[in-house]
């Protein structure tokens, strides 16, 4: 008999077929009715072993989550530029500041801030005094002073680096205390204080390879391409999480969808619009959340015709959103003008203003000096035929689909749209020349969320040469502002300017989403910044 192979990976149909033949000779027939007998006593007990075997490997404790992940890399914050290891630092380490739901900057590690009274990009900070590592020592302000500096010097072999450019150094003036100096004083923004902290003699002087951190979470094990397994931290300040967070590693590219629909992995992260095709195939959960990216439309400001308001009013009301977001992205986004995050620092956005109205465009073309004289379906004026170019890449085929339906909008408000699909060097080196009309694109932002790289004068990525002396001044006010009350104010005015000016449009903002077990259970609230949001609350049912 061939003894079953033990299976790594979940298949569809398993187990194997056998048949015992019997010897029909009369003088045999008592001898292989024994055999017969024996074979099935022995077949039984390998049955209830390999039963109780496969009960104790497949009993689903409630407490453990398992994550599937493709991988995690070194867990070390100073070299490791995987995205799950990012998400489940949070977990491991604490920062001088976190973010909120709403992306709205708190202390975490610090317990008082006072801004310089004369350097006005110096902040003199105070850090709790009871943190404690994970290995029961206290953390001090050397830590937070050498995590810094670490991340800081290696910022090209970390994920955390690029959230530190506006930061020039960091301090400690005392156990407890630490000045922190920012490059410009216009520039200030607590969310690049979110860095991991991490202990400095540990780092230095311990064989391991994993920096001990203060997190709610604690590394019990790690087998390096296979399981990292996480438990809660029993000195933590706040609640002690009770659960275990398994991440599981998966070098396959494909989410094992039917493992998450048999229970046996709780939840998967997933970017791609199209997975709503495979949710539909499994008995599965999905939440989805807003991510980093906005498809926008941009325009060229330095072209004549969609320099004016009106003409990108008209282009804003030939643009059929909500069918862009079903056909082009499996109705995988949100439709919003504003290009905040929702709710950004605890402002609420409004969706769209405005609907697609083919007509209402033609009616404001009018007013613009353009009809369609010779009857031929597109608008003109005394300079000829209204049409316009516009760029896109080839890389997403979501994004070629977009540009299809939106010349399909524009040819029925009488706009003639031409569109070139390039590749990724040839659309980022018009993109940057200024050969263009209008591009189809994204923009993708850190957890600073700072639109001054789009929208400012000296932008760096404000390739549309966008400049509204207004918008310029209240995103250097926003930039400045270290207080949270002022920021929300100056951030309100700032989003209705912005909005109504229309600079970029917004398409909508792309969301990516998590994918459970049925058998999940608790506040499963996922952001871009923090995938593992509140996963002390998760447990199997």
């Amino acid at each position: 008999m061939r003894k079953p192979a033990i299976m790594n990976k979940v298949r569809k149909n398993f187990g194997s077929h056998g048949k015992l033949d019997l010897y029909s000779y009369k003088n045999t027939f008592l001898i292989g009715i024994a055999v017969v007998v024996v074979v099935a006593l022995i077949a039984s007990i390998f049955v209830k072993v390999g039963n109780k075997h496969n009960d104790k490997n497949s009993a689903v404790n409630p407490k453990d989550i398992y994550v599937h992940s493709l991988d995690i890399g070194k867990l070390n914050p100073v070299n490791s530029k995987y995205m799950m290891f990012y998400q489940v630092s949070k977990l491991m380490y604490e920062g001088l500041y976190e973010l909120d739901k709403n992306m709205t900057p708190k202390e975490k590690v610090v317990s008082k801030v006072i801004r310089d009274k004369y350097k006005k990009n110096v902040f003199h900070m105070e850090i709790e005094k009871n943190v404690k590592w994970h290995d029961g020592n206290i953390l001090t302000a050397n830590d937070v002073a050498f995590s810094f500096g670490r991340l800081k010097e290696r910022a090209d072999e970390n994920i955390f680096g690029r959230d530190l450019e506006t930061v020039e150094k960091i301090t400690a003036t005392g156990q407890n205390s630490i000045d922190v100096q920012f490059k410009s004083e216009d520039n200030i923004n607590f969310a690049a204080l979110t860095f991991p902290i991490f202990s400095k003699t540990q780092y230095q002087f311990s064989s391991s390879e994993i920096p001990i951190g203060s997190g709610k979470y604690k590394v019990v094990e790690y087998k390096k391409g296979k399981e990292l397994i996480l438990s809660g931290h029993k000195d933590y300040r706040g609640k002690v999480p009770g659960n275990r967070i398994i991440i599981s590693i998966f070098p396959d590219s494909k989410i094992p969808y039917r493992m998450i629909g048999a229970g046996k992995v709780a939840m998967v992260f997933e970017k791609s619009p199209a997975r709503k095709a495979k949710i539909r195939e499994n008995k599965v959960s999905e939440y989805d959340f807003v991510s980093n990216r906005i498809e926008v439309l941009g325009f060229n400001f330095k072209k004549k015709h969609v320099k004016t308001l009106a003409m990108r009013k008209a282009i804003y009301y030939a643009i059929n959103k909500e069918t862009i977001l079903n056909e082009a992205y499996y109705g995988k986004g949100v439709l919003q003008d504003s290009l905040y995050y929702p709710n950004f620092y605890g402002i609420k956005n409004k969706k769209n203003l405005h609907e697609y109205e083919p007509s209402k465009s033609r009616e404001i073309l009018k007013k613009q000096g353009f009809e369609d004289k010779n009857k031929d379906g597109y608008l003109e004026n005394t300079s000829g035929r209204l049409e316009f170019n516009m760029i896109v890449s080839k890389s997403s085929k979501e994004r070629i689909k977009s540009a299809d339906l939106i010349a399909k909008g524009f040819e029925k408000a009488g706009i003639s749209l031409k569109t070139d699909v390039l590749s990724k060097d040839e659309y980022e080196n018009r993109l940057k020349k200024g050969d263009f009309d209008m591009f189809l694109g994204e923009l993708s932002f850190n957890k600073m969320w700072d639109l001054s790289t789009f929208l400012a004068r000296d932008g760096k990525h404000n390739h549309i040469g966008y400049d509204n002396e207004l918008v310029n001044i209240r995103l250097s006010d926003f930039n400045k502002s270290a207080d949270k009350e002022k920021s929300r104010k100056i951030l309100k005015h700032l989003d209705q300017m912005i909005t109504d000016d229309l600079p970029y449009i917004s398409i909508l903002k792309n969301t990516e989403g998590v994918i459970t077990s049925t058998k999940l259970r608790g506040n499963i609230n996922p952001k871009f910044f923090e995938w593992f949001f509140d996963v002390e609350s998760f447990r199997m049912n």
